[in-house]
C-alpha cells in the first residue's frame, strides 16, 4: 500500500530531526572533553612554572594567603595579576578557564600561596571531574575530611606544594 503524499514531508521532517538531536548530543561531549583538555593543559602548565619559580626563589609567589582569581569573589584580577611575578618569566600568561564567568565566580582559576606552599584551583559547575582524577580536591568533595576524598560531589580541581595538600 502507498504511503499519502501528506506523509512523506512528516516522516523527512522526523528523520531529520532525530539525526540532529544525535549530533547536537555528540557535538555537546566533544565541546565538554575539549574544554576539560584545555583546564588539565592549563593546570599542568602552571604546575610546572611554579615549580621552576619555586627553584629560583627558594618559594612561591605569595599571596599572603588569599585567593587571587579573574573571577569577583577573589579580587577581579587580570589574569596575569592572579599569580604574582609568574608571567612573563616563568609562563608566557596566566591562562583563564575556557568557560570561566566572572562575575558569577564560575569557572575560575584561583591561587593562593603563604610563599612556602601553594594550592591551585579550578572552581567550576561545568567540569567532568572524573577526566582528571589527580587533581580532585579532598578540600573540595563535599565530605568531612580535608585530607583525603572521602565524598563524591566535587567543586574544584587542585594542584598544591604538599604543604597546602590539606587547605
Amino acid at each position: 500500500m502507498k504511503q499519502p503524499e501528506k506523509t512523506k514531508p512528516v516522516i523527512a521532517i522526523a528523520l531529520f530531526s532525530f539525526f540532529a538531536v544525535i549530533i547536537i548530543a555528540a557535538l555537546l561531549a566533544a565541546w565538554q572533553k575539549a574544554r576539560d583538555a584545555i583546564r588539565i593543559s592549563d593546570t599542568k602548565t602552571i604546575r610546572t612554572a611554579l615549580e621552576i619559580y619555586y627553584n629560583d626563589h627558594s618559594g612561591y609567589p605569595d599571596t599572603g594567603g588569599k585567593g587571587r582569581s579573574e573571577c569577583a569573589q577573589w579580587g577581579n584580577l587580570a589574569a596575569n595579576a592572579v599569580i604574582p611575578d609568574l608571567a612573563p618569566t616563568y609562563t608566557k600568561a596566566i591562562p583563564s578557564d575556557p568557560f570561566m564567568k566572572k562575575s558569577a565566580s564560575d569557572n575560575c582559576y584561583v591561587y593562593v600561596s603563604d610563599g612556602a606552599d601553594y594550592a591551585f584551583y579550578d572552581y567550576g559547575s561545568d567540569i567532568n571531574f572524573a577526566s582528571e582524577p589527580t587533581f580532585l580536591d579532598p578540600a573540595n568533595d563535599g565530605g568531612r575530611d580535608k585530607c583525603a576524598l572521602d565524598g563524591a560531589r566535587y567543586t574544584a580541581w587542585k594542584i598544591s606544594s604538599q604543604g597546602a595538600r590539606c587547605w
